[in-house]
């Protein structure tokens, strides 16, 4: 699914694939949501794990194609940085400046 993103492709089928791209993308996000965490707060517990912290920056990169977050991935991602503090919001801070920088780059172009 999407494969027609930066094609020629009319707008109807890139309406579907962006469609049918969300829909493949939530299956797997919902079994990541209810079989790592069943019903935790991070996949070990209480506290993020190696596991945690590759899935949520994983994530950030979602971001940049404008995927709607169910409300648990919002929750999920606010807690792994809240917990791990500075050690997550620096580094990511690139990550985010980066996704913005081609936003930008996207938009001037068009």
């Amino acid at each position: 699914p999407g494969e027609v993103g930066s094609s020629d492709a009319s707008d109807e089928l890139k309406a579907t694939a962006q469609r049918e791209s969300q829909e493949a993308l939530a299956r797997p996000l919902e079994v990541y949501h209810s079989h790592f965490l069943g019903g935790q707060k991070f996949i070990g517990g209480a506290s993020p794990s190696i596991a945690d912290i590759r899935f949520a920056a994983s994530v950030e990169f979602l971001r940049m194609i404008d995927y709607p977050f169910p409300d648990w991935l919002e929750t999920y991602m606010a807690d792994v940085e809240s917990a791990l503090g500075a050690a997550y919001s620096e580094p990511v801070a690139d990550v985010r400046g980066f996704l913005e920088y081609v936003r930008s780059q996207a938009a001037a172009a068009s």
